[in-house]
């Protein structure tokens, strides 16, 4: 299954939020905010366009997704967002930072963002995870039904099996070998955030999944891949989908938005 395809929505919103970041003391520090134009993936999977960055206070974090499920279209209809993740890892930041890069060659799919006040943007750099002598705190293709492994299937998340019909169903296991001719490895699966069950406002799936074996004041960051089939195309657009890092406690460490914000961050 090639990752070219037609767009399956005029476009999918996609706006970085704001980024809080509690030390060990948990101070509360908060990283200001610095603009950055509004994104738009061509609706397949693509990398998040940046890593979520944290410093472990101790050996265990649980990092939670939060996705809105419908969506007001523009027109007065709720519409299902149908957003999905995947490829999820946690690793240090100097591993990420070190084997972290563009696309090999033009041939590569991941140009998938463009800004809505301008031309295409250049392809988004991503986390070559497969590289050689890498290892991880968190490392989740979701090949298979992720719930004997402590993700949170009970607030809306569901598993995606890679063989559905649904398309795009899985982001590309190999993605530093994938081109518009071939070699994406799509035969693993994705983890849905929320069922078309009946449109709703203001639904938002959640899951949550516990990292453990963290090094105490270590930097990490976490990277993975998001895909949405519908987002409103016109303003106002709503937070889409939230990444949250907390102590076991539910004391916050770090977070991430996406969603209707042009030049800024969200909390």
């Amino acid at each position: 299954m090639s990752l070219l395809r037609s767009f399956t929505s005029l476009a999918v919103a996609l706006a970085l939020g704001v980024t809080v970041t509690v030390p060990a003391a948990m101070g509360g520090d908060v990283i200001p905010p610095r603009p950055l134009g509004r994104k738009f993936p061509v609706g397949t999977f693509c990398p998040l366009p940046v890593t979520v960055p944290f410093t472990a206070p101790g050996a265990s974090v649980i990092v939670h997704f939060d996705a809105l499920v419908y969506v007001d279209d523009g027109f007065g209809t709720l519409r299902w967002t149908e957003q999905s993740i995947d490829n999820i890892i946690v690793a240090t930041s100097a591993q990420v930072a070190a084997n972290l890069g563009p696309p090999q060659n033009e041939s590569n799919q991941f140009n998938c963002y463009v800004d809505d006040d301008g031309p295409e943007e250049p392809p988004i750099s991503f986390f070559y995870f497969n590289n050689p002598g890498l290892s991880f705190a968190h490392f989740e293709l979701f090949d298979t039904d992720p719930t004997a492994r402590g993700w949170d299937m009970s607030n809306g998340a569901y598993y995606i099996n890679g063989l559905s019909p649904t398309s795009p169903t899985t982001a590309p296991r190999t993605p530093e070998t994938c081109t518009f001719d071939g070699g994406c490895d799509e035969n693993g699966g994705a983890l849905g955030l929320g069922q078309d069950t009946g449109a709703a406002p203001g639904v938002i799936a959640t899951t949550s999944i516990a990292v453990n074996g963290l090094s105490a004041d270590t930097s990490y960051d976490l990277t993975g891949w998001w895909n949405a089939n519908f987002t409103p195309f016109q303003p106002p657009r709503p937070t889409m989908l939230t990444i949250r890092i907390t102590l076991p406690d539910g004391t916050p460490i770090a977070r991430k938005s996406w969603g209707s914000v042009k030049a800024g961050y969200k909390r």
